[in-house]
């Protein structure tokens, strides 16, 4: 009896040191097998539990509720508004989207290793997915992991149950933002387009009014010089209109001085002008002058007294 109730108390030890991984063992843990049987030894009774196995390994997987991967969509989706589109913008966001979409697809359309290995230094990785915001920790919720190789970066995809199932359900996040990504890109290549179009048409437009600008200050400078010739010909012209008029003043002046002149050297009886032929005039002292003239220009004294044959006054 006290043997029986040291091996129950043994077996009951051994269950509850166990780990769950091993608490349903195979049939060889059967009391009834003696190699195998709690608390027996060959020596005798033993209250030492037999050895679990390595507890460093972990747990098997199991796929995660609907609820849990609701939850998990939700956070994902989170994960891509607030980090690859909010900070990228939505062309270089759906550039990335594409991308990563492109690689779930092919790893889960084709069992090939080479799909699930990604270098770091590829050129369509490096520019659509790394250097974009959000884009190498979205790619580590795909499932990759990073490895280090002869100094060169890798992101590697395990092909288990567990990384296939996050891969799988950051597609169809993926998947499903993409179309609106797209649709919000295009309109984004239309806006600048238009914006392009526009600034065109503006710098189109300012540099036509430069060139009427251009062309209204060469027409005033025209006019202006137009007007500046026009002033400078009337003055010239008044010039000349005034040097012919000094000159023909001079002519004059100089036949008044010859007449006197003439009249001067003369001597005798002189003819007045303004007298009739047989009108004459004879030289007369007037005002104490010794020779006997008046002055042609004078309006009053001896030529305003008019003369018959040899001197006599009318009317005498």
């Amino acid at each position: 009896m006290a043997d029986d109730r040291a091996r129950r108390l043994a077996a009951i030890e051994a269950r509850l040191a166990a780990s769950p991984d091993h608490e349903t063992a195979p049939a060889a843990h059967d009391a009834t097998s003696p190699s195998w049987a709690p608390g027996l030894t060959a020596s005798g009774p033993s209250t030492t539990p037999p050895r679990s196995g390595p507890r460093h390994l972990p747990p098997s997987w199991t796929r995660p509720s609907e609820k849990q991967e609701r939850e998990k969509h939700r956070e994902l989706a989170r994960i891509l508004q607030r980090t690859i589109v909010r900070d990228s913008g939505y062309t270089q966001a759906a550039t990335c989207v594409e991308t990563l979409v492109k690689i779930a697809s092919n790893i889960q359309s084709s069992p090939d290793p080479k799909f699930r290995t990604l270098k770091g230094d590829n050129a369509a990785l490096k520019n659509k997915v790394l250097a974009v915001s959000g884009g190498r920790e979205y790619l580590i919720l795909m499932g990759f992991r990073v490895h280090t190789a002869d100094f060169v970066q890798s992101f590697v995809l395990d092909q288990s149950d567990r990384r296939m199932y996050e891969l799988g359900l950051a597609a169809d996040v993926l998947r499903a933002a993409l179309p609106d990504l797209q649709a919000r890109a295009a309109g984004t290549n239309l806006s600048k387009t238009s914006h392009k179009a526009e600034e065109a048409a503006r710098v189109a437009a300012a540099k036509l009014q430069i060139e009427d600008d251009r062309n209204d200050v060469r027409e005033r400078v025209e006019r202006e010089r137009i007007g500046r010739d026009a002033r400078a010909a009337a003055a010239a012209n008044a010039e000349v209109e005034s040097h012919i008029l000094d000159e023909q003043e001079e002519a004059e002046e100089r036949a008044r001085a010859a007449r006197r002149e003439a009249r001067h050297t003369a001597g005798g009886r002189a003819t007045h002008p303004h007298t009739a032929p047989n009108m004459t005039v004879a030289p007369t002292a007037v005002h104490g002058q010794g020779d006997g003239y008046h002055s042609a220009d004078e309006d009053e004294g001896y030529w305003n007294q008019r003369r018959w044959g040899h001197g006599s006054r009318l009317g005498e």
